[in-house]
């Protein structure tokens, strides 16, 4: 009877344990490529659907913006005119929502979908251009806008309404000259304030707006208080603040976010 050597059966396990193992990859890598392509079909279809729908949502600000002149000199030195702009945030931004969420599926794919309405109020702080340090004759104040930003505008199913000091006006599409360039604005034609005038400016902003997988607000406040419900059993909450109040049921949810300045 033949024998082999150590060596020689050591040879054989280990041949053996590489022709297993690639018999294991083999079907492993075909695996896998399947779940990334699914995976990536799934990204096609949210895209599909969101292109005509709306995607995922940021909604920014309102912002006050107010232009001011000031003067310095060209590459020449001669003396030049330019426009800065001063940008104002809120006091206090308290955003309300009810959202109702909506499954779509295409193929063996599904896509959520949510459309509600938006209520946003609060308060600017009194205009002061002490504070500013700007010369009240430099100060624009007809040219001052409100800026308000979503980040997919196609998900607004109407032009949000805005109350600013008590005065309905309109937002326009196009906010170039605030901080959301692809946002809405309004413009305001402020009166400057009445010496030793120390008012705050309430106002109140508020529409329907769809969009899907997510909906994020920026908080531009020194206090933003956000408050979310819908009919939704299983939510995720993500961002950078976590959810201060929850309440999770079989019928939905109820949320509500406090943000400070100064955890910004």
């Amino acid at each position: 009877m033949r024998s082999f050597s150590p060596a020689t059966m050591l040879t054989a396990k280990l041949v053996v344990i590489g022709i297993l193992g690639l018999a294991l990859w083999v079907p492993t890598s075909i695996i896998g490529l399947l779940v990334k392509e699914r995976a990536d079909r799934r990204d096609e279809v949210v895209g599909e659907v969101s292109a005509t729908w709306g995607k995922s949502q940021i909604v920014e600000g309102p912002v006050l913006s107010i232009p001011v002149l000031t003067w310095g000199e060209d590459v020449n030195g001669r003396t030049v005119k330019r426009t800065s702009w001063i940008h104002q945030l809120p006091e206090s931004l308290e955003i309300n929502g009810q959202l109702e969420p909506e499954v779509r599926y295409r193929a063996i794919y599904e896509v959520v979908l949510y459309r509600g309405d938006l209520s946003l109020r609060g308060t600017f702080p009194p205009l002061d251009p002490a504070r500013w340090g700007v010369p009240p004759e430099n100060i624009q104040w007809d040219r001052a806008v409100l800026t308000f930003g979503v980040s997919d505008p196609k998900g607004l199913r109407e032009v949000p309404r805005l109350a600013f000091g008590g005065r309905e006006t309109k937002l326009e599409p196009g906010a170039g000259r605030g901080p959301f360039p692809e946002g809405l604005a309004a413009e305001l034609n402020l009166v400057p304030p009445a010496g030793g005038e120390e008012t705050a400016i309430g106002f109140e902003l508020g529409g329907e707006l769809a969009g899907s997988e997510r909906l994020h607000f920026l908080p531009v406040a020194r206090a933003t208080d956000v408050r979310l419900d819908a009919p939704w059993p299983d939510p995720s909450f993500d961002g950078a603040f976590l959810p201060a109040e929850r309440n999770i049921a079989e019928d939905g949810f109820e949320a509500s976010w406090r943000v400070l300045s100064l955890h910004r």
